[in-house]
């Protein structure tokens, strides 16, 4: 006998700019009695910051991408705080950097209910004829004429959501409301709104429709569950604990892993190793596994599932996402990656003693879109460099093919450096490797070093080969001419490699425009016509009878001299 809820849900917004909803509602996908989850979350902008609507919508959005991304191993409160995070990161870093949003989000499994929170927006329990808010509103007292928050989602980095959990019971009602609705309605209506033997729609637009009543203005959102029906079997709760596939030792060339056919070894580092494998139905793949010797490690295998979070958070056509699987489909520890046919960016740089420069700058402007998308994703990527980057030689396009060698911003960048193989520290700002905070600007390096990597072979500095034996002498300006480089491509690079962060280019944003300003005042340039050589004048009428006249009056001069003489 499976979970069996009533649902209901209902939005009046002052306008509507977007299909995305700020209330969503998600019923059990499994039909299996043991197995069974229901999710809603409810978004509400803040008042005062711009577009509070589409803010909602980000929240919600970017909070379900990162719920239906995660590792089957991870929990769902551990999941919850995660996803909040993700949000949080993608309001900060929108086009906007003002859009804010309260959220809360219910989630149903098993025999219990668990709530992830920040903001004002309220969840509501009735049962036994008692209605009790279970989240606490997190507005801080003001004299300013808006509402002050101390968290919610976009609001400042570093957020951690309120996390409760309770026990279910047939009969329960749950109820989301925004600040619009609670404001208007007082803890008695809404609890009147939710009684009797009514279905959870006419519950949820009865709320909507008494606050619209009031004087009090905003959007109005409401979201109602009811439990009709628990499982006949309840489920253990799931653990919260990171892991619960076993490390296992690195495959070798032949094996069968779940199906998979071990062909080739890809890439080779201290933390893992990633193969390419073919599945039963000729599928390639590529599969990424961990050094078991970090399987005591619970921080490493913490990250290695984030790694893979992240790398199926990201769809992009220059990222090689990692394939979501079913519950069960794997027996160790692994992570499953879209394989990009192609060759190795390194292995073109060695073959061709670096690139042309107009096989760069398209490449260049590729990349930049790669950082960028990573930065708006809350990501910093240790491990940018040629070797984890495949040109399709079809369509020119080229790929970041271990998007899960990424680290989350709120790990410290002392420890990513620390955790970066050596041959990818001479891509690495020189900040970092002294252990400062980095921001754009040290993005703005790395991307600077792999494309002077790919025009001239060779690094800003020289190879760094340890940590601390790092050294930063002067940029040798002649080495891009050398290259065959225009002067001004040589004078960007410059910039963008600068030892000093403040004299790179700010963000990735101003990098790619300097480029592309660049080519294209050297395109219009190139395309000018040439300038037309300056007419030779040509004597005037006038001028040639005035020599004639004269020529004449001198014949007549020189004929009397002779004649007298």
């Amino acid at each position: 006998m499976p979970l069996l809820l009533d649902t209901g849900q209902s939005s009046l917004v002052r306008r509507r700019d977007s299909e995305q909803e700020a209330c969503v509602i998600e019923l059990p996908r499994s039909t299996a009695e043991t197995d069974q989850l229901a999710i809603l979350a409810l978004g509400d902008g803040l008042p005062g910051r711009p577009d509070p609507e589409r803010a909602a919508h980000a929240a919600v959005h970017a909070l379900m991408t990162g719920w239906h991304a995660a590792p089957e191993t991870w929990g769902p409160a551990k999941l919850l705080q995660e996803c909040f995070a993700a949000a949080n990161q993608s309001l900060l870093t929108a086009d906007s950097h003002a859009l804010a949003a309260s959220l809360s989000v219910l989630v149903l499994r098993s025999g219990r209910w668990l709530i992830g929170h920040a903001g004002d927006a309220r969840v509501w329990l009735y049962r036994n004829h008692q209605i009790r808010l279970l989240t606490r509103d997190h507005r801080i007292p003001s004299f300013q004429p808006t509402p002050q928050f101390g968290k919610a989602v976009g609001l400042a980095p570093g957020l951690e959501a309120d996390v409760t959990t309770g026990e279910l019971q047939e009969g329960d009602i749950f109820v989301l409301t925004s600040s619009g609705v609670h404001e208007a309605l007082d803890s008695a209506t809404i609890m009147s709104g939710v009684m009797g033997d009514v279905a959870a729609q006419q519950m949820a637009d009865a709320l909507t429709q008494r606050a619209q009543t009031s004087a009090k203005v905003g959007n109005l959102h409401a979201c109602v569950v009811r439990v009709e029906r628990l499982p006949a079997k309840i489920a253990a709760v799931a653990s919260d604990e990171p892991a619960t596939l076993a490390m296992i030792s690195p495959p070798v060339i032949g094996d069968r892993v779940d199906g998979w056919r071990i062909e080739e070894l890809v890439q080779k580092s201290s933390r893992f190793r990633l193969y390419r494998a073919a599945g039963g139905d000729g599928q390639h793949v590529l599969l990424k596994f961990p050094n078991p010797r970090f399987g005591d490690d619970a921080a490493y295998v913490d990250e290695f599932l984030r790694e893979e979070w992240v790398a199926r958070r990201l769809e992009n056509p220059h990222i090689a996402r990692a394939l979501p699987l079913a519950k069960g489909q794997r027996s160790a520890l692994y992570t499953v990656l879209a394989h990009v046919p192609g060759e190795n960016l390194s292995d073109r740089i060695k073959r061709k003693r670096g690139l042309r420069t107009d096989e760069v700058l398209p490449l260049a402007k590729q990349l930049l879109e790669i950082l960028d998308l990573l930065r708006r994703a809350g990501v910093h990527h240790p491990d940018i460099r040629p070797k984890n980057l495949a040109l399709d030689k079809q369509n020119g396009q080229l790929v970041l093919l271990n998007a899960g060698a990424s680290m989350l911003h709120h790990r410290r960048e002392a420890e990513n450096a620390q955790q970066t193989s050596s041959s990818a520290l001479s891509y690495l700002a020189p900040e970092l490797l002294e252990g400062r905070d980095a921001g754009e600007r040290s993005d703005v390096y790395t991307a600077g070093a792999v494309l002077y990597r790919m025009l001239t072979g060779k690094y800003p500095y020289g190879k760094i080969k340890s940590l601390n034996h790092a050294a930063f002498g002067a940029l040798d300006p002649t080495v891009c001419a050398k290259a065959g480089a225009p002067a001004w491509l040589g004078d960007i690079l410059g910039r963008a490699c600068a030892f000093d962060p403040q004299t790179r280019y700010a963000n990735i944003a101003a990098f790619l425009r300097a480029l592309t300003d660049a080519e294209k005042r050297t395109t219009a340039q190139a395309a000018a016509p040439a300038a037309a050589p300056p007419p030779t004048p040509t004597p005037s009428h006038k001028g040639r009878e005035w020599i004639i006249v004269a020529a004449l009056g001198i014949g007549l001069l020189v004929y009397i001299l002779l004649a007298l003489f």
